[in-house]
């Protein structure tokens, strides 16, 4: 009986029988595994590509006219599938990055709206603690933005008085805001 040549496993794999797709598993394994530790340090991941990379040529079998291309077709197979797979992980990474970064961000701008809407509420119920004329004022300087000029015009005051009413509003509003709730 004559020994069995490289040949006659690539005819047997090409033939698809076990003993061809085994001694090519068995003569490339290691080297393929070294060669995809270059791109990847993960061993399980390295593992299954190289699993799935003779299952792809397993499935193409007989497109191998002879052994340099078989081996050239794996290391291809393996190449892409380890860029693939760290393409995947750097997306993966820049998605669970820029995830974490928008919940970060909605969060922050949920409690900077939560904060800001309970502080215009306190000023606008101690706005209502004023007295008629003084909080009139306070209104059309502070939220309406007129100025002092214009709001001494529009009510037929002095702006001497508009100043002072103004300047009581603001008293009145410090104690009032200034208080610490118990």
């Amino acid at each position: 009986m004559k020994p069995y040549l490289a040949e006659d496993y690539l005819n047997s794999f090409r033939a698809g029988e076990e003993r061809g797709f085994e001694y090519f598993f068995t003569s490339y394994f290691k080297r393929l595994s070294f060669f995809a530790h270059r791109y990847i340090s993960n061993t399980d991941v390295v593992e299954d590509i190289i699993s799935d990379a003779f299952i792809k040529i397993w499935n193409k079998r007989e497109i191998f006219i002879d052994e340099v291309f078989l081996r050239n077709y794996l290391y291809r197979i393996i190449r892409n599938a380890c860029l693939r797979w760290l393409d995947n992980q750097q997306r993966h990474n820049k998605h669970n990055q820029l995830a974490a970064f928008q919940n970060e961000t909605t969060q922050e701008t949920v409690e900077q709206n939560i904060i800001r809407t309970e502080t215009i509420n306190h000023i606008y119920q101690a706005l209502e603690h004023l007295p008629p004329a003084c909080c009139t004022i306070f209104k059309k300087l502070y939220i309406e933005g007129k100025s002092v000029k214009e709001i001494a015009t529009e009510l037929q005051l002095a702006d001497s008085t508009v100043k002072n009413q103004k300047l009581r509003g603001l008293n009145i509003l410090r104690k009032q805001l200034l208080r610490v709730p118990r």
